[in-house]
């Protein structure tokens, strides 16, 4: 875990725990499924659910993550800060331009998504990569990933 630049997985959190930490890295957490409370770097709990913005922070500080009523299931984007800068949308049913070094659109239920002329058909979690410049329309919610370059 020590060697990626960036990096975008799903968690199932079933059981309350700690999160692992990960020094140098910012994350960027938003809620797929379920409900959790989470308490970062002795803030106060703080609780998340799908219709809420994203949560980011230090990866390098404690982190500890509670499921409400069952299992909840997220999505990280994590990212060296010393290397690159990152950030995490929600986008619902509008044309958004895409402009960071890499982009990546997550479908949160089945969608078309159009990147220029291109249409396509997304099942949930399904993700498409973009490395340049687009205008992109998403039907649905989407998660838009975006992972900019230290210049």
């Amino acid at each position: 875990m020590d060697d990626f630049e960036w990096r975008i997985s799903i968690a199932e959190v079933k059981s309350p725990g700690p999160f692992s930490q990960f020094p140098g890295v910012d994350r960027h957490l938003a809620v797929l499924s379920g409900r959790m409370s989470l308490a970062h770097g002795g803030d106060d709990e703080r609780t998340i659910g799908p219709g809420d913005l994203p949560y980011s922070f230090p990866g390098d500080q404690p982190t500890f993550g509670r499921p409400i009523g069952g299992p909840a299931r997220d999505l990280n984007l994590m990212v060296r800060r010393d290397r690159h800068s990152g950030s995490l949308h929600r986008i619902v049913g509008k044309s958004f331009d895409c402009d960071a070094d890499i982009t990546v659109i997550v479908a949160l239920v089945r969608t078309t998504v159009s990147v220029g002329p291109i249409a396509m058909t997304l099942a949930p979690l399904d993700a498409i990569v973009l490395s340049n410049e687009a205008t992109v329309r998403g039907d649905g919610p989407l998660l838009m990933a975006e992972v900019r370059r230290m210049r």
